[in-house]
């Protein structure tokens, strides 16, 4: 009955540490686990940034290439606004200059043929300068349009980039399941010990009458028992917790 009783304790102790170790290495598997997916994602992220920062350069310069294409497409425009007025010009110099011939050839004393000419030349000429002036601030205008889409433009891909990913908290490493207790396997045994001592006790044969040795019987003639003797000292358990070291991946961040 003693045996089976320390073998129990033994085995219920052995079963109950059989189990903690299992739930530790099974949250230990998940912490690992979790470790690389956070790790997977954080290079996915990163990966992500690379491509958006490579998007934001090619755009501007993309933006840039077709600020410049639209500032030369307007000033061609008014190149040609430009050159047109001054075929005008040439074409009133001649005219003013045929007028003013033939005002001549009719003598005119009081110069009212010549005023004329000098006016309407000079009435042409106005008209050609507040063309250009208005062609010219048109252009301006235009270019300073283009130059503000070109800062918008540059804005909202900026916004795409302009803040750089975080690397996430780590997850909490798990706490470990303690094992059973040392005392609760030691009273097991002591307690298998103790049934076992007292069924000896009681199975024992009785004292032999006649024998000079008041202790011994025909089973202890000498007062020597031919019993074995058990150690009842408490046994010490140390139970170590296992050791899991995990060290976080290390990354670097922009």
């Amino acid at each position: 009955m003693g045996a089976s009783q320390v073998m129990g304790a033994v085995s219920g102790h052995q079963s109950q540490q059989a189990q903690a170790n299992a739930a530790n290495k099974a949250a230990n598997a998940r912490y690992k686990h979790q470790l690389q997916i956070r790790e997977h994602n954080w290079l996915q992220t990163r990966q992500t940034w690379e491509v958006k920062k490579q998007e934001f350069a090619q755009g501007i310069q993309l933006d840039h290439e077709r600020a410049w294409t639209a500032y030369q497409q307007n000033q061609e425009v008014l190149n040609q606004k430009i050159a047109q007025a001054m075929f005008q010009r040439q074409d009133s110099e001649v005219k003013y200059g045929k007028a003013m011939g033939k005002a001549a050839m009719f003598n005119d004393n009081s110069g009212r043929l010549v005023n004329e000419q000098i006016a309407a030349f000079g009435r042409e000429n106005a008209q050609r300068a507040a063309m250009m002036t208005d062609a010219t601030y048109a252009t301006m205008s235009q270019n300073m349009n283009i130059q503000q889409q070109q800062k918008d433009s540059a804005m909202k891909r900026w916004n795409n980039v302009s803040i750089a990913p975080v690397l996430g908290v780590a997850p909490k490493p798990p706490e470990q399941v303690a094992g059973p207790s040392g005392l609760g396997l030691a009273a097991g045994i002591m307690g298998g010990i103790a049934t076992a001592a007292g069924g000896i006790a009681k199975n024992q044969a009785p004292q032999a009458y006649g024998f000079d040795n008041p202790g011994g019987n025909m089973f202890q003639p000498g007062g020597e028992s031919i019993f074995p003797t058990f150690d009842t000292q408490m046994p010490s358990f140390q139970p170590q917790m296992p050791n899991f070291p995990y060290q976080p991946p290390n990354f670097n961040l922009p």
